[in-house]
């Protein structure tokens, strides 16, 4: 106790909706003056939302640090839009180290009616079908022929050429993996023509990645058709953070949590934006200044 020393906390009432702009009003006394709300706004489009209460409401969020909304989720549903098979289409694959669990995500970048560009996903899973409690779960194993049929059920399905390989255009999609557990598969899909690329998943990849696949929610320009096995790998990920604003999405040490589907998303709609078109460059890359 020290009569000289004054202290106030000021934070945002607990489930307060941190969108609005009187609850940032709240907790900024400082709002129009040394903080701007055209700077939260941006924020807002860009921090996820752990991130936008702790430095912007000076909210206490959990230490297991979530990535996305379910309503955001939940926003992005329209069972109605398919993938188009005259459209090319990338593959995002996800191998689980005791083949416990996997999963082949599909995105394909697609240019709706009112000129938007979104991203269509769709995401088949395989799980261990026994609760751990049950004798069967430790002795179940993945067949990985399945994985390998599916993806050759994808080559034909959308025969668009997606990528180039040394300098080779590969007809059909781009299958993106990581060799660590597929290395054996790669080559066996490779000999049949499909189009195999190495992704391994270490953080320089799978922090781009997962701000991506974070971006196109946020913005609204992802579209699933509410697949309940997807949504539930979406919200079990977490977000581990890496420093100097980087994260990937993860999830807790010990947890018996599924993700796969969220890992192979998010490297499927990495490898579709990386493949999208490129604006046209800016004079200033193409044109010579004249200094006066």
């Amino acid at each position: 106790e020290d009569a000289r020393f004054y202290f106030k906390w000021i934070e945002a009432p607990v489930g307060s909706n941190y969108r609005d702009p009187k609850v940032w009003a709240l907790c900024n006394p400082m709002l129009g003056i040394s903080v701007h709300a055209s700077v939260l706004e941006d924020r807002i489009a860009r921090d996820r939302e752990s991130v936008f209460r702790r430095y912007h409401l000076n909210q206490w969020v959990s230490a297991e640090d979530i990535w996305i909304s379910e309503s955001a989720w939940e926003s992005c549903r329209n069972s109605e839009v398919e993938l188009d098979p005259e459209s090319p289409v990338h593959v995002g694959i996800d191998v689980g180290i005791r083949h416990d669990s996997s999963a082949v995500a599909v995105a394909q970048r697609q240019v709706s009616e009112d000129g938007t560009i979104r991203t269509v996903v769709r995401a088949r899973v395989w799980e261990n079908p026994y609760q751990r409690e049950d004798s069967r779960h430790d002795s179940w194993s993945l067949n990985i022929n399945e994985v390998e049929d599916y993806l050759r059920e994808l080559y034909s399905l959308y025969p668009v050429a997606a990528c180039e390989i040394d300098d080779e255009v590969k007809p059909g999609p781009e299958f993106a993996y990581d060799p660590w557990n597929f290395e054996r598969s790669a080559q066996l899909l490779a000999g049949d023509g499909l189009a195999m690329v190495e992704f391994p998943q270490s953080d320089v990849r799978m922090c781009p990645a997962s701000q991506a696949l974070f971006d196109l929610v946020t913005d609204g320009t992802l579209i699933h058709d509410g697949d309940a096995t997807l949504r539930r790998h979406i919200l079990a990920a977490t977000a581990d953070e890496k420093g100097r604003g980087t994260w990937r999405l993860s999830k807790p040490k010990g947890s018996l949590r599924k993700i796969d589907a969220a890992i192979a998303l998010a490297i499927a709609v990495h490898r579709a934006q990386q493949a999208a078109p490129k604006e046209e460059p800016s004079k200033y890359e193409t044109e010579s200044l004249l200094l006066l």
